[in-house]
């Protein structure tokens, strides 16, 4: 069998491979149900379920930020709640004109994909802020100045803020100890699996988690630790599992067996990792977690630098979304944006190609199953009472079905597109975002 034809049918299994869930899905589905849904609810009981329904463009501020420390959480929060509300005030402002509408989505892209990898705010990245843009060239907002809107949205980014950070009351440092605990397990598991067919797979995901746990400690904190801190002792407990795992793989490297007591190292740093005691760092010991990482302005600055991977992403967007705009113009797409999102959604994170290729075929699969659902909810159209549980029902199962990003039987299509009043007919509704999306 040849490399390329086992690369093709290993891309076709992972198609239809359900990848497991990220720990706390759960609740991320949750929180998001209620961000997007309370506004609605709210709009209705005022009388003015549009205005609801435009604030609920807020609420994708809950989609960001998961998994970080509540104070870089809540700087990231704020911005994406004001970014949110300027794109859809931009979008409001330059609706009817074709031409506009293609460039400032096209820029809006480019400077999203821009800030999100430098600054590397996570999933969803970009796209939602080109949905937002996007949205607002296309919404049936008559009665609403665009600084009505913009206003309209970045209340609901508040109430997301809010509802967001509501767990530092309780456990501040909750997604510091969730990350070093995750890294303590996945390096617990290479140990188990060394030497081993699942090696090569629990090596990567140790890797990753003890990166993440990394991100999370040092790169994510805007302010210095306090020494004897419950962070510095969480500094020095994810220090020693790193050395643990370089010391797994150059044992394994050489074909030499690991002592069965570095299991139980492991599995006890995990434990220190939950209730980190007062003592876990000896005096003096703290200076010896070696620290340093860029800033965010010379991340900023670095993304732009010739030849690196970051520009060539930018150009890609930017490229790609002047010409899906132009042949959703062209062509008279209803609800052309979409094509411009479909296009971003693929480009803004510089995948290679096989998994760029993998995810275009999950994304068209998921799209049609999304349109489905689309269209049950026209049928039953909900009025009243009905339109909020409908839309926190639908914001839950689209975010509780996102293993691992998702897979090919996952539904997809906004829930917020879903709920959007439009002029045009369903049916043609429906086809129009198929098309563009496809």
């Amino acid at each position: 069998m040849t490399e390329a034809s086992y690369s093709l049918r290993a891309t076709a299994r992972q198609l239809f491979q359900l990848r497991p869930a990220t720990p706390g899905r759960w609740r991320t589905a949750l929180r998001s149900a209620v961000c997007m849904g309370m506004p609605i609810l709210v709009g209705w009981m005022a009388g003015d379920t549009p205005a609801g329904l435009m604030a609920a463009i807020g609420g994708f501020t809950s989609m960001y930020g998961g998994g970080r420390p509540y104070l870089s959480r809540a700087r990231l929060l704020a911005l994406v709640a004001l970014m949110l509300g300027a794109a859809l005030s931009v979008g409001l402002l330059v609706g009817g004109n074709p031409a506009l509408v293609v460039l400032s989505v096209a820029l809006t892209a480019m400077l999203a994909t821009w800030l999100s990898n430098a600054l590397q705010i996570g999933a969803p990245g970009a796209y939602m802020f080109v949905l937002a843009i996007a949205t607002g060239t296309a919404l049936p907002a008559e009665h609403l100045s665009w600084q009505h809107a913009g206003a309209l949205v970045f209340a609901g980014g508040a109430f997301s803020w809010l509802v967001h950070m509501s767990g530092a009351l309780f456990r501040p440092r909750s997604p510091e100890k969730n990350a070093v605990v995750a890294a303590a397990d996945a390096v617990a598991d290479y140990l188990v699996a060394a030497g081993s067919d699942e090696s090569s797979r629990t090596r990567r995901q140790a890797a990753f988690a003890l990166h993440q746990a990394w991100a999370a400690l040092v790169s994510q904190q805007p302010l210095p630790a306090r020494p004897g801190s419950v962070l510095v002792r969480l500094r020095e407990i994810n220090r020693e599992l790193h050395l643990r795992f370089a010391d797994a793989m150059a044992k394994e490297i050489r074909g030499q067996a690991l002592p069965d007591a570095w299991l139980e190292d492991v599995r006890d740093l995990g434990e220190r990792a939950r209730n980190p005691g007062r003592d876990e760092v000896p005096d003096g010991h703290s200076s010896v977690v070696p620290l340093g990482h860029p800033g965010a302005w010379a991340a900023i600055v670095d993304a732009l630098q010739p030849g690196s991977q970051p520009r060539r992403v930018i150009v890609r967007v930017g490229v790609a979304a002047v010409v899906a705009g132009a042949l959703g113009t062209v062509f008279q797409l209803d609800r052309a944006y979409w094509v411009v999102a479909a296009a971003v959604l693929m480009l803004h994170q510089g995948l290679d190609w096989q998994r760029m290729f993998q995810r275009s075929i999950e994304r068209t699969v998921g799209t049609w199953v999304g349109l489905l659902v689309a269209g049950l909810v026209v049928v039953l159209h909900p009025q009243g009472r009905g339109h909020h549980p409908v839309g926190a029902v639908d914001v839950w199962c689209n975010r509780r079905a996102r293993p691992a990003e998702r897979t090919g039987i996952a539904g997809r299509g906004d829930p917020r597109q879903r709920a959007l009043p439009h002029p045009s007919s369903p049916a043609r509704r429906a086809g129009g975002r198929g098309a563009g999306r496809a």
